[in-house]
């Protein structure tokens, strides 16, 4: 198993990759910010990313999201209750960080109480937690 968290932005946010240490697959958990960094330590580790998960949508946990996606082609996964949130994405980062960010598309599936995302060889289950 490969566990390498990285805090990222402006409001110090934790990023998270996780992955199969046999397989090499990964996915990306919250790429909040500095999609450039988090990138390096995906080659570096020698890793293909399978999915964008985030365990909410704040701003601060979202604002990768798009980078990630253009450069991996992962698909973005996301609980359906946090879409409200995501759509106020260029709102809220106008508001705390003075900055004009595009909006997010709505992501590509969703997440629910009880999913299990396997890993490659590992698996993630997915816990609803409002």
């Amino acid at each position: 198993m490969i566990v390498k968290g990285l805090t990222v932005g402006l409001l110090q946010e934790n990023c998270y990759i996780f992955g199969c240490s046999r397989t090499r697959c990964a996915v990306i958990i919250d790429p909040g910010d500095n999609a450039r960094a988090i990138l390096r330590v995906v080659d570096q580790q020698g890793l293909k990313i399978d999915r964008i998960i985030n365990t909410h949508a704040h701003f601060d946990h979202v604002m990768a999201v798009a980078a990630i996606k253009a450069a991996t082609d992962a698909p973005f996964y996301l609980h359906k209750a946090d879409l409200p949130v995501l759509h106020e994405l260029p709102e809220r980062a106008r508001l705390w960080l003075d900055m004009e960010i595009e909006p997010l598309d709505d992501p590509d599936g969703y997440l629910n109480h009880g999913d299990r995302i396997a890993v490659g060889d590992e698996e993630i289950e997915v816990r609803f937690t409002p």
